[in-house]
Order: C-alpha cells, then sequence, then structure tokens
C-alpha cells in the first residue's frame, strides 16, 4: 500500500439505515481472467476485506495546554482558565486526565464544571460535512461556586470507550471486520503537509472545557486538542505472531489441497460410473434381432418345483 494512503475509517449507521456504511474500506480482490483491466465474473472472483491501521509515534509531543480569558462588560476584573493535558499521545482504552485552574477575577460567580472529549471527523466525500460527537463528559460541581477573589484546582479523568456510545449514529470508527470488534477512530496523521486533500475522513480529537457562570454572564470555554492511536508495534512480540499466522497459513492450505485433491478423485470415480452408466444405456437391444443358443441340453427336476 502506498504510505500516504488514509486508514480504514467507517461512520456509525443509524439502526433506521441499511446499506453499506459510509467510510473508508480496503479489500484485496483476486479473479482470474484474461487481462489486469478486465471486469470479472462474480463467481470468478474473490474479496477478502481487510483493515488498515495507523500507529502512533514512538515519541511524545508538547504537553497540551492552553489558556484563555474573558471580559464582562461594565464588569471590572477577567475570569481566568487553564486547561493541562498530561500527554500529547493517548492510546485506546486509556483515561485522558485534563487538569482544570480556574482564576476568578471578576464579580461573577463559576456555578458549574463541565469536561468531555469530543471527536471531529472532518468528511469529504462528495459534500463536505462537519460531525461532533462527544465521546465522554463530566459535569462537576465540587468547589463551586467561584466567587469573586477564589480559585479552583480540579483534575477530571474521562475513560474513552463509555458502555453504548459505540452505537450512536455519526461516530467515526475503525474499520469494521465481520469476526473483530472494532474501536473509535484513530486521529488522521499527515505524513507531509497538504495531504488532507488525498484523504476522504479526517478525525481528530479535543477536550472540551466549559466554565457555566449563569444566563446573564454566559459561559468560557477552551478546547485542547490531542491524539488518540493505536500503540506502536513491539517487533519482539510482532514476530512470533506473524510466525503462527504463517503456520496457521500454511496447515490451511495443505487442508485445502488435501480437501480439493479427495474432492477430484471422488468426481473422477464419479465420472466413470456415470461414463459407465451411459456407455450401457447407449448399447443397442439385440434380443428381438438373435438368438442365444445354448449346447447344453437342460436338465430334468429333481423335484416337483425344482429346476436348475
Amino acid at each position: 500500500m502506498p504510505r500516504n494512503a488514509p486508514a480504514s475509517v467507517t461512520i456509525q449507521q443509524g439502526q433506521e439505515e441499511s446499506g453499506r456504511a459510509c467510510g473508508v474500506h480496503w479489500q484485496v480482490r483476486v479473479f482470474v481472467g484474461s487481462t489486469q483491466d478486465e471486469q470479472p465474473h462474480r463467481r470468478s472472483c474473490v474479496r477478502l476485506l481487510v483493515r488498515r491501521r495507523q500507529y502512533a509515534p514512538a515519541k511524545q509531543g508538547r504537553q497540551p495546554m492552553v489558556s484563555c480569558t474573558k471580559e464582562f462588560l461594565l464588569s471590572p476584573g477577567k475570569l481566568h482558565l487553564n486547561v493541562i493535558l498530561d500527554r500529547q499521545i493517548y492510546y485506546h482504552g486509556e483515561a485522558v486526565n485534563v487538569q482544570v485552574n480556574v482564576i476568578n477575577n471578576c464579580n461573577k460567580q463559576v456555578k458549574k464544571v463541565q469536561v468531555c472529549v469530543v471527536q471531529v471527523c472532518d468528511v469529504a466525500l462528495g459534500t463536505t460535512a462537519d460531525i461532533r460527537n462527544t465521546i465522554a463528559t463530566i459535569q462537576s460541581q465540587e468547589g463551586c461556586p467561584v466567587v469573586p477573589g477564589f480559585s479552583l484546582g480540579r483534575t477530571y479523568h474521562l475513560c474513552l470507550h463509555p458502555q453504548g456510545k459505540h452505537q450512536r449514529r455519526g461516530l467515526a470508527l475503525e474499520g469494521q471486520l465481520k469476526v473483530e470488534e472494532t474501536s473509535l477512530a484513530s486521529s488522521t496523521l499527515f505524513t507531509h503537509p497538504g495531504g488532507g486533500q488525498h484523504f476522504g475522513i479526517v478525525v481528530s480529537y479535543v477536550v472540551r472545557v466549559k466554565l457555566v457562570m449563569g444566563t446573564l454572564a454566559g459561559e468560557l470555554v477552551a478546547e485542547v486538542p490531542f491524539t488518540l492511536m493505536n500503540p506502536p508495534p513491539d517487533d519482539s512480540l510482532a514476530a512470533p505472531v506473524r510466525e503462527g499466522r504463517q503456520e496457521n497459513l500454511e496447515e490451511r492450505a495443505r487442508l485445502v489441497i488435501e480437501e480439493c485433491q479427495r474432492t477430484s478423485i471422488s468426481d473422477m470415480l464419479r465420472g466413470g460410473q456415470e461414463s459407465q452408466e451411459s456407455v450401457d444405456n447407449t448399447l443397442p437391444d439385440t434380443t428381438d434381432d438373435y438368438q442365444v443358443f445354448s449346447t447344453e441340453e437342460p436338465r430334468q427336476p429333481t423335484r416337483n418345483g425344482d429346476m436348475k
């Protein structure tokens, strides 16, 4: 596959929808034909659905953080919000640790803190669309209200695999297979700048922190992007897996060959019997044209009703 090829992504369908799901799918196709460009018949073609993945880099990037400030009309002072993540790259199944620091130098009160993880899916297949889904959320009132002149510091833990979220319509998942469960779609990484135009679906994740101050005061929102991907494969662990798969493949090939040979022999035997029956059916009936004479004289019966 090309190095800059997009990973497998599937957009989750609703319960009322049917047909093939929208996304980026990969398959291996083997067919028998005269040329490579011809359209093979369905009975002369075999398709195998495969999943293409992107693995996370071996090194972590800079620690994500963001700071924002809000001023109020006809009110002195400012409200400061600082959001820090413990690292940039997270693996599937791990929890995201979000540190929130609030400094209230205004005359408003912070009544509630809301922290959530949002999946942003940019779809460029046909029509451009931006799909946002909330993966996990926490609403907390611990330490609230934050009155003027006070501060708040809390660390929130959000799990990226909440129960029942995979059934939500519009959620981006990794390429689905028939015999294996799938997880959330990994973040899309570009091998070179400007490579986003070759990707049909671009997936990213952000942590969204919102400070609720009431109807009149409004809200203060900050978003911090992070990366969610599969862990990089370990060569020492991948080698035995590849060897085991190779052994299983050779065993299956041997069984298939034996089954084909057994089937071919049985077909030959069955074909020989059918050919013999066809020959017997094609022979002419000569009993009407010829009479068969025997040189032996018939024996007399030894008993009544006993004749050989």
